[in-house]
């Protein structure tokens, strides 16, 4: 088991923070991404040079299979609201629907969006990649115009 804390990107006030499932492993299985199996190409892509971002799970340890709601979920949650609590952000931008469920189930007053799961892209609607990305790459400018 290796736990993983947020990536924290050129972070100053009221970041965005893009919230994923869980770590996971890249393609070449050498080393570990963002959250989920090519996740963190999507995110990289559409993040470029971008600042003021926070990357984070709602599971920060990484394990093999399918989401498990059994595994370090209450203390990715707490290391959510943490953040939340901290960081005030601009917005959280969730990348599928187990994401967006339990960013949802905290109680706070910050805009959430919804982003399907970059795999679920990867896996139906390959030829959607561009689009994806440039919609994420949109959402991430829109929340960092707010405060800039």
């Amino acid at each position: 088991m290796t736990k993983f804390s947020p990536k924290y990107i050129g972070v100053t006030q009221n970041p965005i923070i893009i919230v994923g499932e869980k770590p996971g492993t890249t393609r070449d299985n050498s080393t570990l991404a963002l959250s989920g199996n090519r996740t963190g190409d999507f995110v990289h892509e559409a993040i470029g040079d971008r600042q003021n971002i926070i990357l984070t799970n709602i599971v920060n340890e990484y394990y093999s299979g399918s989401f498990d709601h059994s595994r370090g979920l209450a203390d990715g949650i707490l290391e959510l609201i943490e953040l939340i609590e901290t960081y005030k952000p601009s917005g959280i931008i969730t990348l599928g629907q187990i994401s967006h469920e339990y960013t949802m189930s905290i109680v706070h007053p910050y805009p959430v969006w919804n982003m399907p799961h970059p795999s679920y892209i990867n896996r139906f609607y390959h030829s959607l990649r561009g689009d994806y990305i440039k919609r994420l790459q949109n959402e991430i400018d829109k929340r960092i115009s707010v405060y800039t």
